[in-house]
């Protein structure tokens, strides 16, 4: 038992480099010189305006370089629009759902109230989310009511 404190006692701190501590920060680049072609750095402005001035690419994944004007322009890539992200809702939930629907239609705190056909005691606010997703993956499924 001694032994196992004495053991840990001996251990020094963990200590995290910059690079862990804050790893979203932008490296900062300052161009060193005065030849020609060097352009100054306003410390008025933001990094992403100073990077731009320089014509340095900040996000490398958001931009591609355009071979076939025969320069190295930065150039956005066309991204595609977002899908809209659709989750089928489970059998298991229709089929509890389908009896309070059959019996009351859209009367969503009838639906709360009855204590034998919600099995699960679902809330009003519960039911209007559930009877949302409900309708939407049935029109999705082509399937009518």
């Amino acid at each position: 038992m001694a032994k196992k404190k004495a053991r840990r006692g001996t251990t020094g701190k963990v200590r995290l480099s910059n690079k862990t501590k804050n790893p979203k920060r932008v490296p900062r680049f300052v161009p060193r010189g005065d030849g020609e072609g060097v352009v100054s750095w306003n410390k008025e402005g933001t990094v992403a305006q100073n990077y731009a001035k320089l014509n340095i690419v900040m996000d490398v994944n958001k931009i591609a370089i355009d071979t076939n004007a025969g320069k190295d322009t930065p150039v956005e890539l066309l991204v595609p629009p977002e899908r809209e992200k659709f989750t089928p809702m489970p059998e298991r939930t229709r089929a509890e759902l389908r009896p309070l629907v059959r019996k009351y239609g859209d009367d969503v705190r009838k639906m709360a109230r009855d204590r034998k056909v919600n099995k699960w005691q679902r809330t009003q606010a519960q039911l209007e989310k559930l009877l949302e997703h409900y309708r939407a993956s049935l029109e999705h499924d082509g399937v009518p009511e």
